[in-house]
């Protein structure tokens, strides 16, 4: 019977610690989904994840409390029975079989605590966690409803001895954007996440640190129209662009007065029958070069005109941000044109300006760029001006490393067109 009531005691010391593991280990969002369908256990469940503190206090009562009665319980019932089947099966003296049934006591509550209080029951909670601690939520919320005022008793002594101790409380009960994503990756592992899904997630985490300077198209590229140009003009951009939205300005792209959808010019030929620019421009939206791209993308959910002009630092147009501009960060590149790197029979590279400079390492071993530079540029074109410090003519060349960049092709001011190859017998 004492043996029993002892094993009893370790079996509550068990069901204690897997308690304490399943709600610790428990993902809140699974709960929070099996709440919403209906399970009312997981809303228990979810509740006590919700004040760790509170639950891990109370369990730790339990757990101290199970402790000391299975040790004074261990201690004085069997071990006098222990002693007497001793003494009465070997030839040793009373006092030497006390000694020894004191030593068996311990190996077996030790034993019994570790396998059936602490082991077993633990190796159960991480099988199933959202399962275990629903299953165990009622009966230990009750228990911490039971406890409440030692539990309290017990935070306030904790807070002012270690406030004494000069201990600082430091709540980090936060999830960073590298654990979102390391789970993302632990996501495509399991199958339960695929690699596209990944991307999109970092995608929508790194909008937060891209400058619109660094995603928007550049002046230079901006296909705009002049408030005074005529209806045959803007037909021909039209009939020659794909653009969803364009500038309006003032004599020249610096003046930008205001924003023009193509939707509507459409509209415009398909019901008017002409094109009036003055009727379809709408307020031009203006952001500063180093804004964040989410901010952007916030304003754009309050603005019918999906298309930012980019001023600089003096004011002038520095280029043009569009809402496609800013799913492509998160979708992957959307444009239909190719400017990936093509390699010819040689072995060299024929790569676009716009090319991202970043990238070039993926592709040339050594190609580094270098750190006091990683703001000024973000093309290959940028690159190669920052190198040569004017504006280029085709067969200029940059050598760089164990690389060789020519200019093949010009776009008006642009470095349309660039070839990389090996420089024969560099190290």
């Amino acid at each position: 019977m004492e043996f029993l009531i002892l094993l009893g005691l370790i079996i509550i010391n068990g069901v204690l610690a897997m308690s304490e593991l399943a709600v610790v280990s428990a993902n809140t969002a699974r709960l929070d989904e099996r709440a919403e369908n209906g399970d009312q256990n997981a809303a228990v469940a979810s509740e006590l994840a919700d004040d760790p503190n509170r639950f891990l206090s109370t369990v730790q009562i339990g757990i101290t409390l199970v402790g000391i009665a299975s040790g004074a319980f261990g201690g004085t019932a069997l071990s006098g029975g222990i002693a007497d089947f001793l003494s009465a099966n070997l030839p040793i003296s009373e006092s030497l079989a006390s000694q020894l049934a004191v030593g068996v006591i311990i190996l077996m509550t030790t034993y019994l605590s570790l396998v059936i209080g602490e082991l077993v029951p633990k190796r159960i909670a991480l099988s199933n966690p959202e399962g275990v601690s629903s299953f165990i939520a009622r009966p230990m919320r009750l228990l911490s409803r039971i406890t409440a005022p030692i539990v309290w008793l017990l935070s306030k002594s904790t807070e002012l001895i270690a406030r004494l101790l000069g201990v600082q409380g430091d709540d980090n009960n936060f999830i960073t954007d590298f654990e979102v994503i390391a789970l993302m990756r632990e996501g495509i592992e399991s199958g339960e996440f695929d690699t596209e899904e990944h991307k999109m997630v970092k995608g929508a985490l790194e909008l937060d640190d891209i400058r619109t300077r660094e995603i928007m198209t550049p002046r230079t590229n901006i296909v705009w129209f002049d408030k005074n140009a005529d209806e045959e003009t803007v037909r021909d951009t039209l009939r020659n662009t794909r653009y969803s939205a364009y500038p309006i300005c003032d004599g020249e792209v610096d003046n930008v007065i205001g924003v023009v959808r193509s939707k509507d010019l459409l509209h415009q030929i398909i019901i008017e029958g002409k094109l009036d620019l003055s009727a379809a421009m709408r307020e031009p939206f203006f952001v500063p070069e180093a804004a964040i791209a989410a901010d952007v993308l916030q304003k754009f959910k309050t603005t019918s005109v999906h298309t930012a002009v980019i001023v600089d630092e003096y004011g002038g147009t520095a280029g043009i941000l569009t809402l496609t501009d800013i799913v492509e960060e998160v979708l992957g590149d959307l444009d239909m044109q190719d400017v990936e790197p093509v390699q010819r029979k040689d072995g060299s590279w024929l790569i676009d300006g716009q090319y991202p400079i970043i990238d070039m390492p993926t592709i040339f071993d050594g190609f580094d760029v270098p750190e006091d530079e990683v703001r000024d540029y973000q093309t290959v074109a940028g690159f190669v001006l920052k190198r040569i410090g004017h504006i280029p003519e085709t067969s200029d060349t940059v050598d760089w490393g164990a690389y060789r960049i020519e200019v093949m092709d010009m776009d008006g001011k642009r470095v349309d067109k660039v070839l990389v190859s090996d420089i024969p017998d560099a190290e």
